[in-house]
């Protein structure tokens, strides 16, 4: 029995679109409910870049993957 590889890519795709959508209510409430200062700012900076930076890593070692490969069981 085989299990194509680009399953574990889909199981991805659906654990950063959450990602993503777990972000965009955060950095919602955080705009509307949160106070309005320099911290505030920052701190949505600072996540988005990181999150950014995560993701473009992340693309770097999905893009270097033969997805056309299976991995065997038993």
């Amino acid at each position: 029995m085989e299990i194509p590889i680009f399953i574990f890519l889909i199981l991805f795709l659906l654990l950063a679109a959450c990602f993503a959508l777990f972000s965009l209510f955060l950095l919602y409430h955080a705009v509307k409910f949160g106070v309005a200062s320099w911290a505030n700012i920052l701190s949505l900076m600072v996540y988005i870049a990181v999150a950014i930076l995560i993701l473009m890593g992340a693309y770097t070692y999905i893009a270097a993957v033969d997805w056309s490969q299976t991995i065997k069981i038993l």
